[in-house]
């Protein structure tokens, strides 16, 4: 006969019993043999309040340590044994997990008491994948230019060193510059990606602005070798030769793709000759001017003033040099014509009487063509070889 000590019996050999509440409770076993004769024993029992395994655990981000927070209820020096549904376990009382492969995964809990006492519990969690962040921009530009860095993979954007939340920026960096983006998706987790911009330069285009001198070309060299050329009149070469006045420009693409344009104003020397054919007569004398004033001047004869001053026929040069180093050079005549050699004679000079002049002027070379008589006495002809009285 068995009093389990809470209002319950048996008369089973070996019962089993399930007490309704922990405490302590005095088991009393009577035992009557086939004679008649009986026996008793009572012995103390302590029932333990069994354990109550409970944990919480929130989804997470792939990579991100998951904590447990273990709320279960227990005597102390219970054992906690965690399974994570992934293969692996532990012991601690708050343990930290951290996944290494997205899903959804079983955490499983028992707590065992000393008493040998048990509870089980189990939660499901969610490990997320992280968002696959992709930025789409060029790899280069060129100094000045502008450019859109796009990502993608995410809900939510944040750029550095540029700023901004939204999925496309536009930058115009000086300097090659890292960009980072940080993409958050629909879950909070977040994941980055980077592109490098590198910002080539420019060409330095400068044209000089030379004068051309008569007769003569200038030659205008962009620069930059290597590089690709364009000129506004149809030439693809570095440097070309100009012999006309005019405006030029250039349009210089470098290795890097990038383009830079100059332009010049080409002028003409003023310089223009002034070339002269004198002709005067013996003992007179010629003035050449070569022009083309503020110049320095050169003359065949040595002489540097822009005039010069002559009187015997020839061949007069001159070279004139303005400010900008151009020369131009021209010859001028002088033609130097001989004076008739006047002689005449006359007859016998007598009051009333005729007189005949006998004309005999000489000329080197030409002919006389006019004589003109003054007979001194208010008188004229024009005739070769007058008589007069």
């Amino acid at each position: 006969e068995w009093d389990f000590g809470d209002g319950t019996y048996s008369t089973s050999n070996s019962p089993v019993h399930q007490y309704a509440l922990p405490g302590n409770y005095f088991v009393k076993l009577k035992a009557t043999s086939n004679l008649g004769c009986t026996d008793s024993l009572i012995f103390p029992l302590a029932i333990n309040a069994p354990p109550v395994a409970s944990f919480s655990a929130v989804n997470n981000c792939l990579g991100n340590p998951t904590q447990i927070t273990n709320s279960s209820t227990s005597y102390p020096g219970s054992i906690f044994s965690w399974s994570f549904g992934n293969g692996a376990a532990s012991t601690a009382i708050q343990p930290v997990i951290s996944y290494t492969n997205p899903g959804n995964y079983t955490i499983s809990l028992i707590v065992t008491e000393a008493s040998g006492c048990t509870d089980t519990t189990s939660n499901s969690i969610t490990i997320y994948n992280l968002p696959q962040v992709a930025i789409t921009a060029p790899q280069a530009i060129c100094a000045g230019q502008s450019v859109t860095l796009t990502a993608n993979g995410a809900a939510v954007y944040s750029w550095l060193p540029a700023g901004g939340s939204s999925q496309s920026i536009s930058v115009a960096p000086i300097l090659s510059t890292i960009y980072t983006v940080t993409g958050t998706d629909l879950n909070g987790c977040s994941a980055t990606a980077t592109t490098a911009l590198t910002v080539n330069p420019l060409p330095v285009v400068t044209l000089a602005s030379p004068v051309i001198c008569p007769a003569s070309s200038v030659t205008l060299n962009a620069g930059n070798s290597g590089s690709a050329y364009l000129w506004s009149t149809g030439q693809t070469t570095q440097s070309v030769a100009i012999s006309a006045p005019g405006t030029y420009a250039v349009t210089v693409t470098n290795s890097s793709g990038c383009s830079a344009s100059a332009q010049t104003n080409i002028t003409a020397s003023a310089l223009i000759p002034n070339v002269q054919q004198l002709t005067v007569c013996a003992g007179i004398s010629a003035t050449f001017n070569a022009a083309n004033p503020n110049c320095n001047y050169l003359w065949s004869n040595g002489n540097s003033n822009q005039q010069l001053t002559v009187t015997t026929a020839g061949t007069y040069t001159v070279t004139v040099t303005d400010a900008n180093g151009c020369t131009l050079s021209f010859a001028s005549q002088l033609n130097v014509n001989p004076k008739p050699v006047i002689n005449f004679s006359h007859s016998l000079a007598c009051s009333n009487l005729p007189v005949s002049f006998a004309n005999s002027t000489s000329i080197s070379s030409g002919s006389v063509t006019l004589f003109e008589w003054d007979f001194g006495d208010g008188t004229y002809s024009t005739s070769n070889s007058p008589v007069h009285q």
